[in-house]
């Protein structure tokens, strides 16, 4: 598959986007505009979203028109090789932590299932796991569609996404596949559909435009009581204001447009980032020394700067090292054909 450098770029700004809401709201008793800056900030999970929904559905309208359903198996391997080895390490790390801090305040109880194969949108251990619930799902849904029709996977997705639309009008529950942000998903396999029929953004610079002032628009929004977690208000403005800024990006590339290396590489390292963070923003935050109590009431700006930076350049160190030692390697086992030749064998069996 093609590298969509933008995509990579815009990766790293979305992580980085959440990263600093996260270390915001984490000392609202320094920085009371904390929840102000997450509730806009938190949109790059919505830009994750329309990335999935670009990617997925394009790495797998090609494999399915190159192998067809030969390449399910390895479909599926190399996205559980993505995803899990780093999530079990940083559930791990949250567990133990539990025992001195409060990781989270979505209720108490053990570890289960459901947590352990991330199945839970409240996961009350690894509190950014919740997108990952809404990821897997649509995981198996192009899993299952590559294997059923595998040189119509575009075509198919366009359907299936039609069809929950109109589950969703007719009340009918299908689980995560009935919330509005799924449809995120949706809004990235349009782009990969227009992309792929050669239809490139016509206005790029309009649609950066109308992306940033949706963005604005569901900040508002948010900031006036409508749900901030799951709702169509959400959808037509993050998501939409995603989808805008996301296809806009991919035309101007294949115009030629060039990305700077900090954001590639930011978004090189942007899952390892997005899972890790909010656990050492959440130590730090829990983290009061003498020095610094001293200023409760009324802190001074560079204690507020300081506390934040650190919040936001320690989760980059840590998201840095974690890529390198425990989610790359298993994406390249994933990768390796000698790995290839072994589920080849067991797909023929």
């Amino acid at each position: 598959m093609k590298t969509y450098y933008g995509i990579q770029a815009m990766r790293g700004i979305a992580a980085l986007s959440v990263v600093c809401g996260h270390a915001a709201a984490a000392r609202i008793d320094l920085f009371p505009e904390g929840l102000l800056v997450l509730r806009l900030l938190q949109g790059g999970v919505d830009i994750f979203f329309v990335i999935s929904g670009f990617i997925i559905a394009t790495t797998a309208a090609e494999v399915g028109s190159r192998s067809g359903r030969a390449s399910v198996l390895d479909f599926a391997i190399k996205r559980v090789a993505r995803i899990y080895p780093l999530y079990w390490v940083v559930l791990f790390a949250s567990v133990i932590s539990c025992q001195w801090i409060s990781v989270s305040s979505w209720g108490q109880g053990g570890l289960d299932i459901a947590h352990v194969f991330s199945l839970v949108i409240f996961n009350r251990y690894v509190v950014t796991a919740w997108s990952l619930c809404f990821e897997l799902a649509f995981y198996a849904a192009v899993t299952i569609i590559l294997g059923l029709f595998p040189t119509r996977v575009m075509e198919t997705l366009l359907a299936v996404l039609g069809a929950v639309i109109v589950a969703d009008i007719l009340g009918i529950s299908l689980w995560v596949y009935s919330m509005p942000l799924t449809l995120e998903f949706g809004i990235g396999v349009v782009i990969a559909w227009l992309v792929r029929t050669g239809a490139p953004c016509p206005i790029p610079l309009a649609a950066v435009a109308l992306g940033l002032i949706l963005f604005s628009v569901g900040w508002i929004l948010m900031n006036h009581g409508y749900d901030e977690f799951n709702t169509f208000v959400r959808l037509f403005t993050y998501g939409t204001g995603a989808g805008c800024l996301i296809y806009a990006v991919i035309t101007a590339e294949l115009n030629g447009a060039a990305f700077p290396k900090v954001l590639l590489w930011l978004g090189q390292i942007s899952y390892s980032l997005y899972l890790t963070h909010f656990l050492l923003v959440t130590w730090l935050a829990n983290m009061n020394p003498a020095w610094l109590t001293v200023w409760d009431e009324h802190p001074p700006l560079w204690i507020v700067a300081v506390r934040i930076t650190a919040s936001i350049l320690l989760p980059i160190a840590v998201a840095a090292t974690t890529y390198r030692l425990i989610e790359l390697p298993p994406m390249r086992w994933a990768r390796d054909p000698s790995r290839k030749l072994v589920t080849s064998g067991l797909r023929r069996v």
